[in-house]
């Protein structure tokens, strides 16, 4: 249980009990089907969703932790042909088996010629009202009206996937000294990363369900959990489950060539000038494939898409190394970069300037100043399309039904969503300035400080679908938006949907600074070394996208604003035991930015005004409350002991205090940062490493 919060709920809309929904059939209009959803009837009143569903509890048909195989070789090779060439290589292949359990299927598929649905219809949905019943029997199997059955399958079982992460590198070179000043290196390697998925159980195909359920001789009833072990049932169950695929491969070509040394006759102050100049080539490409089932949408709860293509980029740099004093160095680098993507080109020219300078033996004084190019990688251009559903409000909808806030369509609901690569990203550019201090108390004790500052122009990132519902409600980004014949975005086909793959979004800038205390000591019963780094931010700007204002989260208290880990650990003899620890500060985490009137407001998770509710500017008179995210301390303890040349064995505990993860995604199940916490909590491990 995550503390700390006032509400949240994350139970899916697809369950057992299940949904009904009755609909016109093609080409026939008829008042008595227009009900739209409604549950079964043994959906406790609790559970019964405005959107006429039936909440369920899905979580603890998840794994805590899948299980998983792992195994690895590593060789390095160094040959010295003469003094002057070396040749050397490395070669690694690592394999990684891990068996995922997903919950069951959520899908939606006609029922209409069900053996089962007259009974139901007369028992179920309409067992207070026996005239309606009929009526609607009647359409049924006149074929004026459609009746489709919404559920989780668990009469299937989990969907069980076999993941198997296969990586292959190989890297060769040769240093060459031309002279006592003068050196050639050259390295050329291919790298190769394939990942192969297959579906092991419960992956169903919707129109193989449908043909079951309306089937008289196959006794399989849509309408309730099937026992798909029992005789009557177990090969109709093992017939309608599929093994889907899909394979993804990712593979790098590089190589470089340095010319590196000291310039002849030319010499300063503080010795002489070093240059490196050089060329760097790399080409990657990228395959994604998926079964036609999966690709076809005919997978219940699941969808996927092929896709696939490569990018090229050629650099030339150059780097001086000037010694202007004793205690003075000067390093000048300037790089061309040209890269190609298939459908699009770019090329920039980035430079750097790094300084250091020691006034005295114990402090050191150093800057920098750079620029950066950074090409769109193969899976933000390439990525396949993949579906989702995504929690939010259906801005458009709400305000069709007058922002009422307890209306069905002003409820937060899960939304269809697809997202993606895309092909027409341009590069990210950046500059960024370091300025910082290292002072060295002691032999034993040491303190850095850097002040830092970094800005990117044409982030690439992904629009949040609710901005996206904000603004097509106001007209705009309405090319993100599809909708379904009803105009809406939550029919099981997927027909209507919002598009959230990856765009240039804009402006991104911040600053901050970074600490890093160093002691380390021999005393009579050990070596004792500790450190203590905290990252610190004075601002962090973004745009979410480019009609929206630079907003600063720092300032306005809506993210994090400094963070710490520290670790002390004590050497004896053959044993080492260390302590670590990371420290997260609380803040107020918001919904959004009132991007609807452009603003940086911040908009709350509770007791938001209504959307009408504006003051002279535009903005909300009320926005909310925010969540509070608790702070966060985390301890791994571990022993470790080294025998027997290049062996150790250790003893580990993970979250030695049992932590569990601050409450960090109100909207979302399971309601905290995945890529921040984990929610294993405490885990004791014994571990053994041989290196030969």
């Amino acid at each position: 249980m995550i503390e700390g919060h006032e509400g949240g709920d994350g139970r899916s809309t697809w369950g057992i009990p299940g949904f009904t929904s009755i609909s016109s059939a093609k080409g026939f209009t008829n008042a008595a089907t227009d009900e739209g959803s409604k549950p079964w009837s043994n959906c406790p009143a609790g559970d019964v969703l405005s959107s006429g569903r039936c909440a369920y509890d899905f979580a603890h048909l998840y794994q805590l932790q899948p299980e998983s195989e792992r195994q690895s070789i590593f060789t390095t090779i160094n040959h010295e042909m003469n003094d002057d060439l070396t040749f050397n290589g490395q070669f690694r292949y690592t394999r990684a088996y891990t068996k995922t359990s997903n919950a069951p299927a959520p899908g939606q598929v006609d029922v209409s010629n069900s053996p089962f649905l007259a009974d139901f219809l007369r028992n179920d949905r309409y067992k207070d009202d026996q005239a309606k019943a009929e009526e609607i029997i009647r359409l049924v199997e006149a074929g004026e009206a459609n009746v489709s059955v919404g559920r989780r399958y668990l009469d299937f079982g989990n969907r069980e996937k076999d993941n198997t992460n296969e990586t292959f590198e190989a890297v060769g070179g040769a240093n060459y000294n031309i002279d006592d000043n003068w050196g050639l290196n050259f390295d050329i390697g291919f790298s190769r990363l394939t990942n192969r998925q297959i579906g092991s159980s419960g992956q169903l195909l919707s129109e193989e369900v449908a043909n079951a359920f309306n089937d008289p001789k196959s006794k399989l009833n849509p309408f309730v959990i099937n026992d798909c072990s029992s005789k009557d049932l177990s090969d109709t169950c093992r017939d309608l489950q599929v093994a889907i695929h899909r394979t993804g491969e990712y593979t790098v070509s590089f190589s470089s060539l340095v010319l590196s040394g000291l310039l002849p006759g030319i010499e300063l102050p503080g010795g002489e000038i070093g240059l490196a100049t050089g060329l760097d080539m790399r080409e990657e490409k990228y395959t994604d494939r998926s079964d036609p089932a999966t690709v076809g949408g005919q997978v219940i709860g699941g969808a996927g898409s092929n896709g696939g293509g490569q990018f090229s980029n050629l650099a030339g740099f150059i780097e001086l190394s000037l010694p202007v004093l004793d205690n003075l160095e000067v390093s000048l680098a300037a790089r061309q970069d040209k890269a190609d993507w298939e459908l699009a080109d770019a090329s920039d020219t980035t430079y750097s300037a790094k300084l250091s300078y020691r006034p005295i033996d114990d402090l050191l004084l150093r800057a920098s100043y750079g620029t950066g190019f950074k090409a769109p990688n193969l899976s933000d251009l390439f990525l396949a399309e993949s579906s989702g559903v995504t929690r939010a409000i259906d801005t458009k909808l709400c305000n069709a039904a007058g922002n009422v806030q307890n209306h069905p369509d002003c409820q937060r609901q899960e939304l269809n969503s697809k997202s993606g690569g895309n092909p027409d990203l341009t590069p990210e550019k950046s500059k960024s300035y370091n300025l910082g201090a290292v002072y060295q108390f002691t032999d034993n004790l040491s303190l850095s400080v850097d002040f830092w500052s970094l800005k990117i122009d044409d982030v690439v990132g992904s629009l949040a679908i609710q901005e996206i519902l904000d603004e097509e409600a106001k007209g705009n980004l309405t090319n993100l938006v599809v909708r379904n014949s009803e105009g809406r975005l939550t029919d099981s086909n997927r027909d209507g949907y919002v598009q959230t793959n990856k765009q240039n979004l804009t402006e991104q800038s911040a600053t901050g600074l970074n600490y890093d205390l160093q002691y380390s000591s021999e005393f009579s019963f050990g070596t004792l070394k500790s450190s203590l780094q905290a990252e610190q931010f004075l601002s962090y700007k973004t745009q979410s996208s480019a009609v929206q204002p630079l907003c600063d989260d720092i300032a306005d208290n809506s993210m994090r604003d400094y963070r710490i880990n520290g670790s002390i650990s004590l050497e004896q003899n053959d044993f080492v035991t260390s302590l670590n620890m990371r420290y997260l500060p609380g803040y107020e985490m918001y919904d959004k930015r009132n991007t609807g009137n452009k603003s940086c407001q911040l908009v709350g998770y509770y007791d938001v005004g209504k959307a009408t509710d504006v003051d002279a500017n535009g903005d909300l008179v009320n926005p909310g409350r925010s969540q509070h995210v608790a702070a966060y301390v985390q301890f791994d303890l571990t022993t470790a002991y080294y025998f027997a040349d290049d062996n150790k064995v250790t003893l580990g505990v993970r979250n030695l205090l049992d932590r569990q993860p601050s409450f960090s995604a109100p909207n979302n199940w399971p309601f905290y940062d995945q890529g921040v916490y984990d929610n294993i909590g405490r885990f004791v491990y014994l571990q053994y490493d041989v290196k030969f």
